[in-house]
C-alpha cells in the first residue's frame, strides 16, 4: 500500500508538471481550434442524417456557467447559482454545436456579462468554426435577450438567432399580428406574431422581429412563452423555432451536468494569478462619502423642521393643536429616518476603508487546457455510445462505472491487437450491450498502425 501511494503521488506530480509546461506555451490557444475542428467533423453524420431536422446542422448554443473555488485572497467573484452565493469563481463561456457537441470554451476569472461579451465571443468563434453551415443559427438564453443585443444579433448578415422574451425586455415588447393557433407536441399550442420594440435601432427605425408564442392547452394557469427570432418562416417553420430553442436543455445544459458529474468540470486547475488595482473601490469610496454628506445635510434640515414644528405647536390656538401635533409627529418620524440613514451611511465607510486596494485575478491558462481534456473525454464516451452502442443514452458517470472499470487483458501480435474485456456477471444487460459493441468494432475492421483491432468479451 505505501508503494502504491508513492506511485500515485508520482503520477499526480508528473501530470501537474506536464500541465504547467503546457500552460507556459499557451497550449490552450492551439487545442481549442483543433478540438472544434475534429469534433465538428466526427459528429457531422449525427447532424446530417436523414432523420435529423434541418436546423440541427446550423445550430450552436452559447451560454455561461460559474464554478466556485476557495481562496483566502480577496478575489474577483460572481454569483454561483449552484451554491447560491457570491464568491470567487471561474466563468466558462461555452459554445455547443448540435447535437450537444462542445466546440469551444473560454474560461474567465470572476463573472462575465454575456449581454456585453456575446458578440465579441461570436466573432472570435468565427475562426474556430471555419466555413460551413455550422453557426448560422445561434440559440441564447433568455437572460441575454436585451433589446440592444437583439438588435445587434438581427443585424448580422446570413445569421439567425433564437431567444425568449423575459423580464423587462418582455414588458417593453409590443406584440401584434397574431396568427392562428396550431398544435405542437401533445398539449401545447403555437402561433405566429410580430414583436416590436419602440426604441430606435442603429438605423433609426424601431426594431421589428418575428415571434412564436407557445401556451399549454387547457392549463388552469396559462402562461405563454414568446420565442423571438430574425429567421423567416421559410428559413425556420413555426414548430422548428420552438423545437430548436427547447433543444438547448438536452444539448447544452445536460453537457454541463454530465461533465460535472463524473469528469470533474466543477473542479478547477492552477492557482497562479496576479493582483490588480481595485478600480471600483475608489468609485465606491467617493459614493460613500457623498452619501454621508447628503445624510448629514438631511439630518440638519429635518432637525430644523422638527424644532419649527415644536414651536408651532406651542404658538397655535387650542383649536389648531390637533393638526400641529400631527405635523410635529411627522417631523419626528422624518428626523428619525434621517438619523438612521446617516448611521447606515457612516457604517459603510469603515467597511470600504478596510477593503483591500488590490484584487486577485486567477490565471485560467491551466484550467482552459484541463477543460479541453475533460470535454474531449466526454465526447469520446459519447462517440462510443453513439457509434458502437447503438445511440444508447447514458450519463458519463454511469458509463465509467459500468464499462470503463471493467478489467481488460491486452494481447499484441504482429498483425493484430486483441482487447479481452472481462464481463460483469451481476449485470447481464450491460454484458449483452458490451458484446454487441465489440461485434460492431469487429465489423468495422478498425486498424491502428496497420494492425487490426479485435475486441471481445471474456
Amino acid at each position: 500500500l505505501p508503494q502504491f501511494r508513492r506511485l500515485l503521488g508520482d503520477v499526480a506530480a508528473t501530470l501537474d508538471k506536464a500541465l504547467g509546461e503546457l500552460a507556459l506555451v499557451d497550449a490552450g490557444a492551439a487545442l481549442w481550434p483543433t478540438h472544434a475542428e475534429q469534433w465538428a467533423r466526427l459528429t457531422g453524420p449525427w447532424r446530417e442524417h436523414a432523420d435529423a431536422p434541418a436546423w440541427l446542422r446550423n445550430v450552436v448554443y452559447v451560454d455561461a456557467t460559474q464554478d466556485p473555488y476557495w481562496t483566502h485572497a480577496y478575489a474577483v467573484s460572481g454569483k454561483v447559482s449552484r451554491v447560491n452565493k457570491v464568491m470567487p469563481c471561474l466563468t466558462r463561456v461555452a459554445m455547443m454545436g448540435g447535437p450537444g457537441v462542445p466546440l469551444a470554451v473560454e474560461t474567465h476569472a470572476g463573472a462575465v456579462s454575456l449581454k456585453k461579451e456575446l458578440l465579441p465571443f461570436l466573432q472570435r468563434m468565427e475562426s474556430v468554426l471555419g466555413p460551413g453551415e455550422l453557426g448560422r443559427l445561434t440559440v441564447i438564453d433568455a437572460e441575454m435577450a436585451t433589446q440592444t443585443l437583439l438588435a445587434a444579433l438581427a443585424g448580422r448578415p446570413d445569421r439567425w438567432f433564437i431567444s425568449v422574451l423575459k423580464g423587462g425586455t418582455a414588458k417593453a415588447a409590443e406584440l401584434g399580428g397574431h396568427g392562428a393557433w396550431q398544435g405542437y407536441r401533445e398539449c401545447d399550442l403555437l402561433r405566429e406574431l410580430t414583436v416590436k420594440f419602440a426604441g430606435p435601432t442603429a438605423s433609426g427605425e424601431p426594431l421589428m422581429l418575428r415571434g412564436v408564442e407557445m401556451v399549454r392547452e387547457g392549463s388552469r394557469n396559462p402562461t405563454s412563452t414568446v420565442f423571438v427570432t430574425d429567421a423567416t418562416v421559410e428559413e425556420l417553420p413555426t414548430e422548428q423555432v420552438a423545437t430548436a430553442y427547447l433543444s438547448r436543455w438536452p444539448h447544452q445544459e445536460r453537457r454541463f451536468r454530465d461533465a460535472r458529474n463524473g469528469l470533474g468540470l466543477d473542479r478547477s486547475h492552477g492557482y497562479g494569478g496576479h493582483d490588480v488595482t481595485h478600480v471600483a473601490l475608489a468609485t465606491a469610496l467617493e459614493k460613500a462619502a457623498s452619501r454621508v454628506t447628503r445624510a448629514e445635510a438631511s439630518v440638519v434640515a429635518k432637525a430644523a423642521a422638527e424644532a419649527e414644528a415644536a414651536k408651532l405647536l406651542d404658538a397655535v390656538p387650542k383649536e389648531q393643536r390637533s393638526a400641529a401635533r400631527a405635523g410635529l409627529s411627522r417631523a419626528k418620524r422624518e428626523r428619525g429616518a434621517a438619523d438612521r440613514s446617516l448611521a447606515s451611511a457612516k457604517k459603510e465607510q469603515p467597511r470600504l476603508a478596510t477593503t483591500p486596494r488590490e484584487i486577485y485575478v486567477r490565471d485560467t491558462t491551466r484550467d482552459s487546457i484541463a477543460t479541453c481534456s475533460k470535454l474531449t473525454v466526454l465526447m469520446l464516451m459519447e462517440y462510443v455510445l453513439k457509434e458502437y452502442f447503438g445511440g444508447l443514452h447514458m450519463e458519463a458517470r454511469t458509463f465509467i462505472e459500468r464499462f470503463v472499470h471493467l478489467p481488460v487483458t491486452i494481447r499484441e501480435a504482429k498483425t493484430e491487437v486483441v482487447y479481452e474485456i472481462r464481463d460483469n456477471p451481476r449485470s447481464p444487460e450491460d454484458t449483452a450491450r458490451l458484446v454487441a459493441a465489440c461485434a460492431e468494432v469487429r465489423r468495422r475492421k478498425l486498424r491502428v498502425d496497420g494492425r487490426r483491432l479485435w475486441f471481445e468479451v471474456a
